[in-house]
């Protein structure tokens, strides 16, 4: 495989054509004595969803599965969206410059605060080098960061959320060098420390919240990615680790580590799975839902989770396209963003996370 990662401007989106597998009814039924906490499933809507048939009625379908938010991987609205998408959404940063975009849009009287958001995220994948991008270390994130910090703003701020919230032995992780950094100042102000999480074994995904967790006692955790692997059919929780679960396997994997994070005293208060959208692979498939927008057996499995039955069908709509982001180029100051021309019907083997691309 050749990985690519390209910067959303450049790119092109490749479409192709998938069928939702059967699985088996056992996987969906209410799950009995599961008492999830407020708001606890969530999705990770990736760029890809938002040039996908049914895009917005899409997040307003797989609502009745009981989704409450979305997370988006840009500070800005994405155009079109209906009053629910928007609402949903939940914007995080993955530059220096976007905080002041940020800023904007959560002070009293800003320049962009018609609706001030209940939550907004901050760095994303800070320590991953998201989208290709350069690292952000943690004393020039706290810099950048502490003028939002330091605001009075009703909106509640979620920590950097970071690739690899467990350190190796012996070291610090780069949100515990952030925290250190920031000390009560960002214990006070974040409302929830986000973690991204993927292992294919689900034990050692467990393993991995509980270790993130008792680096913050006393904080709620937010999962805010989901899933066995970070890119479906291929690497896992380890180098080299491929991932090939099959679609009932993904839906046990999911209820482990569900089960584990509603069990009573559980720090993690939300889990966002990754994705919401069609993922067009075959192996250890993350979709929520199929190209047309319907439900696959993996949505139906995580709404019942919490006791959640669903649509039958989607809401239709007559937009198949949305505004995408630049995200290597320093941000506009616009709040929405330019459309770009997609390029479709075209036939290859392709997974989709954060626009990483992987071509067979």
């Amino acid at each position: 495989m050749v990985l690519l990662r390209l910067s959303l401007v450049a790119a092109s989106l490749f479409i192709a054509t998938s069928s939702a597998r059967s699985v088996s009814k056992r996987h969906v039924s209410k799950r009995q004595g599961t008492t999830c906490p407020a708001d606890f499933l969530n999705v990770v809507f990736n760029t890809a969803a938002y040039t996908e048939p049914n895009w917005p009625g899409r997040f307003d379908f797989i609502q009745s599965y009981g989704i409450s938010n979305w997370i988006s991987f840009f500070p800005h609205a994405v155009s079109p969206a209906d009053s629910a998408t928007t609402a949903g959404q939940i914007r995080e940063m993955v530059h220096v410059e976007d905080v002041q975009t940020v800023i904007d849009q959560v002070t009293p009287g800003g320049s962009d605060n018609s609706s001030l958001p209940a939550y907004t995220g901050t760095f994303n994948e800070p320590d991953g080098g998201f989208y290709g991008l350069p690292l952000i270390d943690p004393q020039t994130a706290y810099n950048a960061l502490l003028p939002l910090l330091n605001l009075d703003t009703p909106t509640q701020l979620l920590s950097p959320a970071v690739a690899y919230p467990v350190p190796a032995a012996g070291s610090q992780s780069w949100l515990q060098q952030f925290m250190g950094i920031c000390g009560d100042l960002c214990m006070q102000k974040f409302a929830a420390i986000s973690i991204h999480i993927y292992n294919t074994d689900a034990q050692a995904a467990i393993s991995m919240i509980d270790a993130a967790a008792a680096q913050f006692p006393g904080k709620d955790i937010w999962i805010s990615e989901l899933a066995p692997a970070p890119e479906s059919g291929g690497t896992g929780g380890s180098p080299g680790s491929a991932c090939s679960l099959s679609q009932s396997q993904v839906i046990d994997w999911m209820n482990t580590v569900l089960t584990h994070v509603t069990q009573p005293g559980s720090p993690v208060k939300r889990v966002f799975w990754n994705c919401g959208e069609w993922a067009g692979v075959d192996s250890c498939d993350p979709s929520l839902t199929t190209e047309a927008g319907a439900a696959t057996p993996l949505l139906e499995a995580y709404g019942a989770f919490c006791g959640h039955g669903g649509s039958t069908a989607p809401s239709s709509t007559n937009s198949s396209s949305a505004a995408l982001p630049s995200l290597v180029p320093s941000p506009t100051n616009s709040s929405d963003i330019a459309v770009p021309s997609l390029v479709t019907n075209v036939s290859t083997s392709r997974v989709r996370r954060d626009s990483v691309l992987i071509l067979e």
